[in-house]
């Protein structure tokens, strides 16, 4: 966190950069300008922005992983078996509608994961040549589409949270001998 000194004096260079800049100069430029010339403040505040930044980061990392009763860390719940940590708690299906992840049915993973696969195959052809079902939200997927079929009978079906559940008390009990 910035000292209050530090932060008035951030807040001078600012406004002075801001009074002193021609109309109509980008952000950006008058953003380097101001860098460059006050650099000893900013460097000064640099390990505490970049410290909120990591924060800030984490924090959203923390709500992607999550309880499969979406309840959270806070109260203790388990969390998703090891290995689906990476799947997002909401899943975005076609023509923007989504599910909860605990509440989705195998035919809307299986919509995720192809929509998944489009998009991710559609940014590596522009970025990388690397392979899409490689990524570790499409293995995961693939992991929970398979551990969902273990489960499906003939004419019902099971949503992402029961499978859950099921597999987590299968680990509790303790193994016969």
């Amino acid at each position: 966190m910035l000292t209050t000194a530090l932060k008035q004096q951030i807040d001078i260079v600012i406004e002075t950069a801001l009074l002193l800049a021609r109309k109509g100069t980008p952000l950006k430029e008058l953003a380097q300008r101001t860098y460059a010339a006050e650099r000893n403040v900013f460097d000064q505040a640099q390990e505490s922005w970049m410290l909120d930044r990591i924060v800030w980061m984490l924090s959203r990392q923390r709500q992607k992983i999550h309880s499969v009763d979406g309840v959270g860390e806070a109260l203790g719940d388990q969390f998703l078996l090891p290995g689906f940590e990476r799947l997002p708690k909401r899943l975005t299906l076609r023509n923007g509608r989504w599910t909860a992840l605990g509440n989705a049915r195998l035919p809307q993973v299986r919509e995720y994961r192809e929509a998944l696969l489009n998009q991710l195959t559609n940014y590596r052809k522009t970025l990388a040549a690397k392979d899409p079902a490689g990524d570790p939200r499409i293995v995961a997927l693939d992991k929970l589409i398979e551990l969902m079929k273990k489960y499906l009978t003939r004419g019902k079906t099971i949503t992402v949270g029961s499978v859950m559940a099921l597999e987590r008390a299968q680990q509790e009990r303790p193994a016969k001998s």
